[in-house]
């Protein structure tokens, strides 16, 4: 099974994902999928700021298959995988174009995810959180346009029918214990119904 996390910066994926990973270690052979580390997802995401937009779409899109190949014949239960394509375009502003639809219905371009979680939080907490943090992360943000704006894209996300996936909106501005627990939950029936 195939499981993404996305969201806004500051949302809590990365925390939540490590403690279901964890929990789902216990009878699953699980990996985890992280931002791409490789060279095309660090010239993506540290490389020149006079790249385009669609050549960023692009060597995301290169770092993440790359990723996805190496794991492909490992025999992994579950592959959860914190973030995905859908943050791809939603940071790059590129989310309603005919190449994200033509991506998100056609296989051989990607594997869509079994499951993917959105975790939802709103703006005025996010900006805290993310005040918080220290990176060096070209497209984390503190303007509450920005954030807002993406925070609204991965909402529609969970509201569209159009893609054709198994979406969840999961309220983490919540115990990030819950927040995990609703995951939990949720991914488990689902794995249930699989076996």
């Amino acid at each position: 099974m195939f499981v993404s996390f996305e969201g806004v910066d500051g949302t809590g994926k990365s925390t939540v994902i490590n403690k279901i990973q964890k929990e789902l270690s216990k009878d699953y052979k699980v990996i985890l999928y992280n931002e791409p580390s490789n060279q095309y997802g660090r010239t993506a995401k540290f490389g020149d700021p006079g790249l385009k937009k669609l050549d960023l779409l692009y060597l995301w899109w290169t770092a993440r298959r790359y990723e996805l190949n190496k794991l492909e014949n490992q025999n992994y239960d579950i592959v959860l995988a914190d973030r995905y394509y859908d943050s791809t375009h939603v940071y790059l502003n590129e989310y309603l174009d005919d190449v994200m639809i033509q991506q998100n219905y056609n296989h051989n371009h990607f594997v869509k995810p079994d499951i993917t979680f959105v975790l939802y939080c709103p703006t005025e907490v996010l900006i805290e959180r993310i005040k918080e943090r220290t990176t060096n992360d070209a497209f984390e943000s503190l303007d509450f346009n920005t954030i807002d704006r993406r925070n609204e894209m991965f909402k529609y996300l969970t509201m569209t029918t159009e893609l054709k996936r198994n979406i969840q909106m999961i309220n983490s501005n919540q115990d990030i214990d819950q927040v995990c627990d609703d995951c939990l939950k949720y991914l488990l029936a689902n794995l249930s119904r699989e076996v």
